[in-house]
This record gives structure tokens, C-alpha cells and sequence, in this order.
């Protein structure tokens, strides 16, 4: 089991290893590491060291949460952010690939299912073309995984602690990325549906959701802001609400984001010159509001764009930015901007025709994401107990609260750790289905 293990964790040291080599090697610099949300996080981040004030633009910051300006700290102190920034994401990767091993083990009592799960995530594209940008992917996903774990081994055994730890990795995760403030109440379902004691559940939710309450106290004491993070006020009003208008204006949505100020705050504050006194805080209430507001009077025409933003998600195989990293295809490509447009089918047409290599890229890509997917589906072939239910649970939040227009590979990142758990685990029952020689 040992000498197995080892081995995997090495593939994928040395895959995750060689990818930012390669980058260098091929573009002359490390610029392609940095990403259009990377300087969100530095900023704060530089703040914080040179002034001890989490802030941006002489302004609290409200649309990050302080954890992975955190993890950049080290790097960006030492004057060595790509290389210790890198370096630190490629080991948790490496962990997250050890966290699979053992959850799948944990699900199936059997070593050989684990080495599946453990291989397919050491190879898996996502978990290793993301530990090459600054950006939230790889350290959210390992510490989610961790906290799935723990909360498996928690089901498993009756003393408190896994418990505990449970609940600070998966708030830890919230700080990392908010999308995850939600998912312990959505956890609890299952849990308490399987008569889990109550007192076990109530610390397990204190914990969970009490840590991240604590930021949205600092919010409104610093700025009078009453939410976790002002993300999904932009998303709301740049995105949700922006894609929404401009499918009734019948125009490109990135045009319309442009025309609503999305890259540039002047022209934002010349549609709406009452607010050039206004607080970042009334500013991101307002969005949210008024994204909310356009979303509600027409709900079946964001529905629509919300599922094939899912689509997206889940069937985008992330070939566009391993390409970029490799100086294969331009920084700026545009190819989000033509898919939400025109569709995924019309986007993948002008690759065909414009660039072959990157479309032939993409199939290969996708062919080898369908394989995971099929041998993920191969679970519903067993019974299907509490620890599995959790990890379902948890592909479904994230998948439905990934849609909308801005929806891409990203998105998936978190949940391909339990993809590889169960594609392991479908390999695992394909082997003993098969009949025997």
C-alpha cells in the first residue's frame, strides 16, 4: 500500500513539477502564471504587509476574503511570489491527490479502488494546470478535500475531534473562496436525515458557519458592509444581471459588461453619477440589488443562460488554458466572450477553422474528461451509503452554484478530487463485474 502510494504522489510531483518548467522554458518569463483575478488578491495582499491593514485603494477591502492574500504573504515577503506561491500550491496539490487516496479507500475498504482514484487524480488536468496560476483553485480545493475527509472519518468514529476539524477546514475553505459559506448547511441534510445526534450536528454548524461570521462582523465594524464578500454583488450586477440585458438588447454580453464599466470605473460612476460620493459598501449593495432585481423580472431567460453555464462547467476540458500557459494560444483569446454569445458549438466551429491544434487539443482533452465522467457514473452501480451521499451532495452544490456566463473549467477544480474518488471506485466495480478467466 505504502510503495503504491508513494509512487502516485511521485506522478504527480513530477507532472505538476515539469508543467511550470515547461511554461518558463517556453515563454521566456512567468507572466502566463498570473491570471486577470490575480491582482484582486495581491493588492490586499501587498496592503497588508507594507501597512498592516487589510485594505485596497485606501479602502477596506470587502471583495476578498483575507485567505489566499494570506498564502501569497510568504512569497510576496520573501520577494519570491511565483516560485514559493507555486511551490507551496504544488505540495498541497500533491496532498489533495493523497486525501483522494484515502477517501476512496475510506469508501470502499479496498486498496486497489484507492489506486485508481489516487492515479486518476495525479493525472487529472485540472488539479494540475491550476497549481500554475495564482489563484484560489488549488488551495480551496485541498482544503475542501480535507474537510470532506474529515468529516467521513468523523461519521466514522464518535469522538469530537475529526468533527472539529471538519468544521475549521471547510470554513477555512469559505475564506478562501465564499462560494463555500453554504455547504455546511447543505451537508447537514444528509447527516441529519441519517439521524446523526443533534449535539454533534450543532457543533459541527457553530463551527462551520461562526468562523466565517466573525469576517462579516469585520465588514460591517470596518465599512458597514453586512455581507461575507462583495464578489457576488459584482458577479450579480457584471454577470448574472449584465448577461441577462444584454439577451434582451440582443448584444454581445461582453460588450454590454464594457458598456456598464466592468474594466473601468469612470464609465461605471458616469451611468450612475449620484454615487461618486457613495461607499465601496453602498456601491456593491446597489449591484446586488439591481442584479437581483433583473434577475427576478426575468427568470426563465436567466435560467437559461444559468444551465449552459453548468454545461460549461462540467464539459469545458480546459484546454484553452493549458494552451495559454504553453504560449500556444494568445492571453486574450476572447473565447469566453464568443461562447456566451454564441454558444459552445459555434465557439468550438471557429476553432476548427481558425485553430486546428487548439480544437484537436480540446477533443483530446474532452474525450479524456468523458472517461472520468463514465467511470464516475459506474457508482450508481453500488449502494450507495452516507460517506458517498456527502461527497454527491457536495458535487451537486458546487455544480449548481457554478452556472451563469462567466462559467468555465475553473469552476469544476473543486469537485474533481470526488470525480476521481468515484471514477476509482467505477473502475474498482467494473473489475469485479468482469467475468473471470
Amino acid at each position: 500500500m505504502r510503495r503504491n502510494l508513494i509512487f502516485i504522489l511521485s506522478l504527480a510531483l513530477v507532472i505538476r513539477t515539469a508543467l511550470p518548467i515547461i511554461s518558463w522554458g517556453v515563454n521566456g518569463d512567468t507572466h502566463r502564471f498570473f491570471y486577470s483575478d490575480t491582482p484582486t488578491y495581491l493588492l490586499p495582499a501587498q496592503t497588508l504587509l507594507n501597512t498592516g491593514q487589510y485594505a485596497a485603494n485606501d479602502q477596506p477591502e470587502l471583495l476578498r476574503p483575507p485567505g489566499y492574500p494570506f498564502f501569497l504573504i510568504p512569497g510576496i515577503f520573501a520577494n519570491a511570489l511565483i516560485f514559493i506561491t507555486l511551490t507551496l500550491q504544488i505540495i498541497l496539490s500533491v496532498i489533495t491527490v493523497a486525501l483522494v487516496y484515502y477517501i476512496a479507500h475510506t469508501l470502499t475498504n479496498s486498496r486497489r479502488t484507492a489506486q485508481f482514484a489516487g492515479f486518476l487524480a495525479a493525472i487529472e488536468p485540472l488539479g494540475v494546470l491550476y497549481t500554475n496560476h495564482l489563484l484560489t483553485e488549488t488551495l480551496f480545493t485541498a482544503l475542501l478535500t480535507a474537510g470532506l475527509y474529515a468529516l467521513l472519518q468523523a461519521h466514522q468514529k464518535s469522538t469530537l475531534r475529526p468533527l472539529i476539524i471538519a468544521a475549521i477546514l471547510l470554513a477555512a475553505a469559505t475564506y478562501v473562496r465564499p462560494i463555500g459559506i453554504y455547504l455546511p448547511c447543505i451537508l447537514a441534510i444528509p447527516l441529519a436525515l441519517s439521524r446523526w445526534p443533534w449535539q454533534r450536528l450543532a457543533i459541527f454548524l457553530v463551527i462551520a458557519l461562526g468562523l466565517p461570521s466573525l469576517w462579516t462582523l469585520r465588514n460591517i465594524a470596518v465599512a458597514n458592509y453586512p455581507n461575507f464578500s462583495a464578489i457576488s454583488a459584482v458577479n450579480l450586477y457584471f454577470y448574472q444581471g449584465a448577461a441577462v440585458k444584454a439577451e434582451q438588447k440582443q448584444i454581445y454580453f461582453v460588450e454590454y459588461q464594457n458598456h456598464l464599466g466592468y474594466r473601468d470605473q469612470n464609465q461605471y460612476l458616469a451611468h450612475h453619477p449620484g454615487q461618486k460620493n457613495w461607499s465601496p459598501a453602498q456601491r456593491y449593495q446597489y449591484m446586488a440589488g439591481e442584479g437581483l432585481n433583473t434577475l427576478m423580472t426575468s427568470p426563465v431567460t436567466y435560467a437559461i443562460i444559468h444551465f449552459k453555464g453548468i454545461f460549461r462547467t462540467l464539459f469545458d476540458p480546459g484546454a484553452i488554458d493549458l494552451l495559454k500557459l504553453l504560449n500556444a494560444y494568445p492571453e486574450r483569446g476572447g473565447l469566453l466572450g464568443q461562447i456566451s454569445d454564441r454558444g459552445l458549438v459555434k465557439a468550438l466551429g471557429y476553432l476548427l477553422t481558425e485553430r486546428p491544434f487548439v480544437f484537436w487539443t480540446h477533443i483530446c482533452m474532452g474525450i479524456l474528461l468523458l472517461v472520468y465522467y463514465f467511470f464516475a457514473l459506474l457508482i450508481l452501480k453500488t449502494k450507495i451509503r452516507l460517506p458517498a451521499i456527502l461527497l454527491l451532495t457536495t458535487i451537486c452544490y458546487f455544480t449548481i452554484l457554478s452556472g451563469g456566463p462567466h462559467s468555465l473549467n475553473r469552476f469544476r477544480h473543486p469537485i474533481m478530487p470526488i470525480i476521481a474518488v468515484f471514477a476509482g471506485t467505477g473502475m474498482g466495480t467494473l473489475k469485479r463485474l468482469s467475468p473471470s478467466k
